[in-house]
Parts: C-alpha cells; sequence; structure tokens
C-alpha cells in the first residue's frame, strides 16, 4: 500500500515532469518546423531527409510525452539513421558535419538529467539503452565532427588560376582590396581636403586681421622664411 502511495505521488505534478513535458514540446515544435521545412525543400527538389527527420521527431516527441518507451526507440532511430547519413553525405568533412550532427547532439544530452522521471515513469525502458541513445550516440557525434577539424586529410591550396582569371580593376588610390577580395577599404580624400582646405582659410583670416600678430606664424610651424631679393 505504501508503494502504491509513493508511485502515485511519483506521477503526481512536480518540479521534474513540468521540465520534462517542456522540454518535449520543445522537441515536438522542433520536429514540426523541421518537417515542415523538409517538405518545401523536398517540393523545390531537395533531400527529403530533413521532412523524414523532422517526422521522426515529431512523432517520438509526442509518443515521450505519452510516456511510451516507444518514443525513446523512436528517436534512437531517428538519430542513428541521421549519422549514418551525415558520414555518407560528407564523408570525412568536418565543417559538413556540424549543421548535420551538432543540432542533434545538443538536443540528446539534456535528456540525460531526465533519466530518473524515465526510470520511474516509463515501463519498458532500459537504462543501457537510454544512456546509449542520449549519451553515447551524441559522444559519437561529437568525436566525428571533431576529428577531421583537428586532423585535416587533405590539405586546401590556393588556386593559382584565380590571379590570371580575375579581371583588372583600375587602379585607385581611394580604395584598397585585400588579396582574397573579401575586405575593400576605402580612404577619406574628401574629408581630408575639406579639412585642409578650412584649416587654410581660417590661417588666411588669422593673417589678414591680424598681420603683425602673426609676423612668426610660418616660423613656428617649421617653414623657413623667405629669402627677399637684394634691392638696388
Amino acid at each position: 500500500m505504501i508503494a502504491v502511495k509513493q508511485r502515485t505521488l511519483g506521477r503526481g505534478p512536480g518540479v521534474s515532469n513540468f521540465l520534462f513535458g517542456v522540454y518535449t514540446i520543445l522537441v515536438a515544435l522542433l520536429g514540426a518546423s523541421l518537417a515542415y521545412r523538409g517538405g518545401a525543400l523536398v517540393a523545390a527538389g531537395g533531400s527529403p531527409y530533413y521532412a523524414m527527420m523532422g517526422t521522426a521527431l515529431l512523432l517520438s516527441a509526442i509518443l515521450i510525452g505519452l510516456k511510451q518507451a516507444r518514443g525513446i526507440y523512436l528517436y534512437g532511430a531517428a538519430s542513428l539513421a541521421t549519422y549514418a547519413w551525415a558520414i555518407w553525405e560528407s564523408g570525412y568533412d568536418g565543417w559538413a558535419f556540424i549543421p548535420r550532427l551538432a543540432w542533434l547532439a545538443v538536443l540528446s544530452v539534456p535528456f540525460l538529467a531526465f533519466w530518473p522521471l524515465v526510470r520511474r515513469d516509463f515501463s519498458n525502458a532500459k537504462r543501457s539503452h537510454y544512456f546509449t541513445i542520449m549519451g553515447l550516440l551524441p559522444i559519437l557525434m561529437a568525436i566525428t565532427i571533431l576529428v577531421p577539424l583537428f586532423f585535416p586529410t587533405t590539405v586546401h591550396l590556393a588556386d593559382s588560376t584565380l590571379a590570371t582569371t580575375r579581371p583588372e580593376q583600375p587602379f585607385s588610390r581611394n580604395t584598397v582590396t585585400s588579396p582574397d577580395g573579401n575586405c575593400r577599404v576605402t580612404r577619406r580624400n574628401q574629408l581630408d581636403r575639406l579639412c585642409r582646405l578650412q584649416l587654410g582659410q581660417s590661417l588666411f583670416r588669422s593673417i589678414a586681421n591680424h598681420p603683425f600678430e602673426c609676423v612668426g606664424l610660418g616660423e613656428s610651424l617649421g617653414i623657413p622664411p623667405r629669402r627677399r631679393e637684394a634691392t638696388r
């Protein structure tokens, strides 16, 4: 009787149940969005993977929300299929693995915190299966991403033909372009000329208004005085 009462209280509302429900809803929304956008991609002639993965993610979130172990195994099957598809699609390219595997690895890890709730409320959930799906598989995805990034097998060299095929651009003192063509810096020559003009006008007015006070102005600025021609 006490055991039945404790299990009933465990199924009642609580912080863990609330957080688990919120996270399951977020996963379902992500699956619905992925399925919708994947369907649009299929209509445009793209890969059907995203529509299939979104549908599987949505169904697994619904089953997990209903506290059925089939949702966990469906989630694991979809994750394993995604891992195999990413390797087939990207080969040994770590940068290509990031958009295909990183989001799924990040999505799976928080489920590890809900294992006490899963053990209590899911009847057929096994610990080894659960930690393999939500823990070991994301670690394997992270290793698959990081190894090609830190230990590449190929070195990409610059294409020398780009230097000859790039169209010539007229030389300009106002614009400086980086060697790779990704950065262009414009000098503010017009602003410099305007400042110099205003400075010259100010000096001219000062000399015109105060001729006796500006006798040594050139010498103070470092301008050598002109030699006066001797008058005969």
